[in-house]
């Protein structure tokens, strides 16, 4: 169990750059706190796998928004919620992603926020937010995230598949994230014509 430790502590230690402490001297709480940070941001475990199962329903009950709806489409999804202030960043840029997109048909941004809907309807409104945003259950966001922090993007293929995830951290240093990596993503997943099942 030691050298497992060891280990992988050395090997985080190679990854970690100048201006964090090399992990081994840190305290106890200090490596819980990194490690936890660093889960929270790699999501290269969850690439490849299907986006969870989830639908949003009108108040009649019928469904509005669901797995199947989003098929054969280019998706990126958002969650966040109102006292995540990191959440509130992304609304602009999101929104330039909404206006790049908004007259291709094969591409699809939805939010979701477990927030009540007056909430929702207050920030759509204050940040003039142009793509829908659903609420759903707190639960159901945390599992469709994968348990990742708010806020959580993920980009889905034409099949449902997960293909890249990041947090926020991407954005601080770079205002433009969604331009430089984002947006050719989704223009490479739009031009294949190919849907695998």
């Amino acid at each position: 169990m030691m050298v497992v430790f060891f280990s992988f502590a050395a090997a985080y230690c190679q990854d970690t750059t100048k201006a964090t402490p090399p992990f081994l001297t840190m305290s106890a709480a200090q490596q819980r706190q990194e490690l936890l940070l660093k889960r929270l941001s790699d999501y290269s475990y969850i690439i490849s796998r299907d986006f969870g199962k989830f639908s949003v329903t009108n108040k009649d009950g019928s469904i509005f928004l669901n797995n199947e709806s989003l098929m054969g489409k280019v998706v990126f999804v958002n969650f966040w919620f109102d006292g995540c202030s990191p959440c509130h960043n992304l609304f602009q840029p999101l929104n330039r992603l909404a206006e790049h997109y908004k007259n291709n048909p094969g591409f699809k941004l939805v939010s979701f926020s477990f927030d009540d809907t007056a909430m929702i309807r207050k920030n759509v409104k204050k940040y003039q937010l142009m793509y829908p945003v659903f609420h759903l259950s707190e639960t159901l966001c945390h599992s469709l995230m994968t348990d990742k922090g708010f806020p959580s993007n993920l980009l889905l293929d034409k099949t449902g598949k997960i293909v890249d995830g990041f947090g926020v951290t991407p954005l601080l240093g770079n205002a433009h994230f969604f331009e430089e990596n984002i947006i050719p993503k989704i223009d490479s997943l739009l031009n294949n014509k190919q849907i695998h099942h």
